[in-house]
């Protein structure tokens, strides 16, 4: 925090820091607000979804937190089966929210594993860091970009990088994330499910999320 008044311009993905009494606080000159974005060569869709060992009705890729697991714990014990990849979800005080219906891979998955496993499932759970402030993450992006159906926590940064209803759904509270999963899963609104998922990728390509669209706005402010 001693070096920010020495920067020329500092970018953040976190809304806040650019509020008066943070960042600029510190003795920041230009602080840029950014959007997380996707690398195209990795996140996209997978085209042999019949092939890979990572297509699950409803998915999640993160490390573990209490919030995430007391949503997902409600949701099996609604009767939704939920495939958890990424790293400390054997802590001890864990185990009493751990339902039989959540399966713990241990594993994290990266590049093209990461991406199949956004882009075969049927619903890619996005839960934020709450200790980060987040109002998003770089998951917003990446499910999408993979061609993911995107579930994820409704926040005012999320609706306005994807449409909901159109371009990617949100919840408020576990009776709306549960109620939703349920929704999207039945056979009758599969059509629905894939047409927003295929514009979530759409406004990833058009709306210029990708890491290099992202590096040409920072140079362009400098």
């Amino acid at each position: 925090t001693k070096s920010i008044k020495f920067y020329d311009l500092i970018v953040t993905s976190k809304s806040y820091n650019c509020k008066s009494e943070e960042l600029p606080s510190l003795g920041a000159k230009y602080v840029f607000f950014q959007n997380n974005g996707f690398l195209p060569l990795i996140h996209k869709p997978c085209k042999s979804c019949e092939k890979t060992n990572y297509s699950h009705d409803v998915v999640f890729i993160g490390s573990a937190e209490l919030d995430r697991l007391k949503l997902m714990n409600a949701m099996a014990a609604s009767g939704i089966i939920v495939n958890i990849y990424g790293v400390g979800w054997e802590k001890k005080e864990f185990a009493k929210y751990m339902h039989h219906n959540l399966i713990i891979h241990h594993k994290e998955l990266r590049e093209d594993k990461y991406a199949e496993a956004l882009s075969c499932s049927k619903i890619s759970l996005c839960f934020l860091r709450k200790i980060n402030r987040d109002l998003q993450t770089a998951r917003t992006v990446e499910i999408p970009a993979c061609g993911g159906f995107m579930l994820a926590e409704r926040t005012s940064e999320h609706q306005l990088m994807f449409k909901e209803g159109v371009e990617a759904e949100y919840f408020e509270n576990v009776d709306e994330l549960i109620r939703k999963t349920k929704y999207y899963l039945e056979d009758k609104n599969n059509s629905k499910r894939l047409k927003i998922a295929a514009n979530g990728r759409k406004k990833c390509l058009v709306g210029g999320y990708s890491l290099e669209n992202r590096a040409k706005e920072i140079l362009d402010k400098i």
